[in-house]
């Protein structure tokens, strides 16, 4: 019987029952009560330092569960087959940081910082620098864009003017690698200490009439008949591009420029007559090529 309860002397209800049967009611709805509650919220307290394991099992939907202290929250995750401090780790949030950490020291006397996410200077970091070979990130795919990926380094902010790409120098501290600008749809790009290895320039070979690429490497491989190219204006300034014909015909492929004069101010088409004829370009404007080198290419202005 449920405690607090007085029982009235038997008699008829207005409801039809006995007191008895009253009784029973409020009992087993106490009990149903109690029941649900414990299925829900199960609270136990650590004795050492005061602060609440909770297990919720939700019913439904828009139930929340909010872990709150008055420094550093955090939620633990133990792994109860190993032993301390093996498999226990802990998310934590403290002075505008979330932090994912690994106990060290059994108990959590001493502890690594494997991930830190600063909310408030909005950046991510590896608070534990890496060692030897103790850490790595494998990128699997960025971002799909359409059938491509993409890792996006970019920025909205209006005071962001580089994109800095640095690296370890094996004394202790870093050297920029790698700087490109930002703001406009042809940025710079500034190398230091870099040596090159296996450089090569995109190669695009041509068998059949149309327009040769302003950069790059454009190989000419048709027999016969000739090929009649066009190219266009460079644009811009610093462009490379080698044109070489790698077929052995003699048929005379041509290449003419959009611009009167654009090979050298004087002519605009060069013909190959033979394997190997190549001609070396450098744009210096916005319609005009330096010859750089030579070889076989015979030029004319028609």
């Amino acid at each position: 019987m449920a405690a607090g309860i007085k029982l009235i002397p038997k008699r008829k209800m207005l409801w039809g029952g006995t007191s008895e049967a009253a009784a029973t009611l409020v009992q087993h709805t106490v009990e149903n009560i109690q029941t649900l509650a414990t299925a829900y919220v199960t609270r136990e307290i650590t004795a050492n330092d005061a602060r609440a394991v909770l297990t919720l099992d939700q019913n439904g939907t828009g139930t929340n569960l909010d872990l709150t202290h008055a420094t550093a929250p955090e939620m633990r995750f133990i792994e109860e087959d190993q032993t301390d401090p093996a498999g226990r780790f802990r998310w934590r949030g403290t002075a505008g940081s979330f932090i994912l950490e690994m106990a060290k020291t059994a108990s959590w006397a001493t502890d690594d910082d494997i991930l830190s996410i600063n909310l408030t200077n909005k950046y991510v970091s590896f608070m534990a620098p890496p060692g030897s070979n103790d850490w790595y990130t494998v990128i699997s795919s960025g971002a799909a864009v359409g059938s491509s990926s993409l890792i996006n380094f970019g920025s909205s902010s209006a005071t962001v003017t580089t994109f800095d790409l640095r690296t370890g120098n094996g004394a202790g501290s870093n050297l920029s690698r790698l700087t490109i600008g930002i703001g406009s749809d042809t940025v710079d790009a500034t190398w230091g200490s870099v040596v090159h290895t296996g450089f090569a320039f995109k190669r695009t070979t041509y068998t059949s009439n149309g327009a040769i690429t302003t950069n790059g490497i454009a190989s000419l491989n048709k027999t016969t008949p000739a090929l009649a190219m066009t190219l266009a204006d460079p644009s811009t300034v610093g462009y490379i591009l080698v044109i070489s014909q790698v077929d052995s015909g003699t048929a005379g492929h041509t290449i003419t420029t959009a611009t009167a004069g654009g090979f050298d101010g004087t002519n605009n088409t060069a013909t190959f007559n033979a394997q190997y004829d190549t001609l070396i370009l450098f744009s210096i404007g916005a319609t005009r090529w330096a010859i750089a080198e030579n070889i076989g290419v015979v030029l004319s202005a028609v």
